[in-house]
């Protein structure tokens, strides 16, 4: 395998491992998918209430947990060949937004010393205009207050401040300004 650091891709100016042979250009056929392993250590699994994949993937992607697919958007196949595109152009947004997954059905598949972590990121053509997989693996404690999930739900509060996280009401209160002041 190379190394490299995520974000991995190209042509939207938020990568750190720069693909410059996945798009095809007149010297050169491009590639539709990229594969990408971690190894992490975990002392006690039993202890964890709950596990997410947070991604920022453009255009699709398959998750797996030591060797068990455990996630994935926008492809088709199983496993989906090397050679297979994305089902369309689609994904997270430039690296602003991860798109979180889930995984604490997955828990049971971590065992105590040495996992893996494999994505296998998909393109949708050969031409697109860019490709990004930048994955994390997490855990978060409860919180204890409720997340923000609407204008509806932010309407509720009087005071928020200190208490959501600066894109969350960033992207909350956007959309209030857009549907009621347009």
């Amino acid at each position: 395998w190379l190394s490299g650091a995520t974000g991995i891709g190209y042509g939207d100016d938020d990568d750190v491992t720069v693909l410059t042979d996945m798009r095809r250009a007149d010297d050169q056929d491009g590639y539709l998918s990229v594969y990408a392993r971690k190894t992490f250590e975990t002392a006690d699994a039993s202890s964890l209430t709950n596990l997410f994949l947070e991604i920022d993937s453009d255009d699709g992607f398959v998750a797996y947990l030591n060797g068990e697919e455990v996630a994935r958007a926008n492809v088709d196949g199983a496993p989906p060949a090397f050679d297979d595109s994305a089902r369309e152009p689609a994904g997270s947004v430039d690296g602003e937004v991860q798109t979180r997954f889930d995984l604490s059905h997955a828990i049971e598949l971590l065992v105590p010393g040495e996992n893996v972590l494999a994505i296998q990121g998909h393109n949708a053509n050969r031409t697109s205009s860019d490709f990004s997989l930048s994955p994390g693996l997490r855990t978060l404690e409860e919180a204890p207050y409720p997340s923000l999930r609407s204008v509806n739900a932010l309407q509720e509060w009087i005071h928020v401040r200190g208490i959501h996280s600066e894109k969350q009401l960033q992207a909350v209160l956007g959309e209030f300004w857009e549907n009621h002041f347009t």
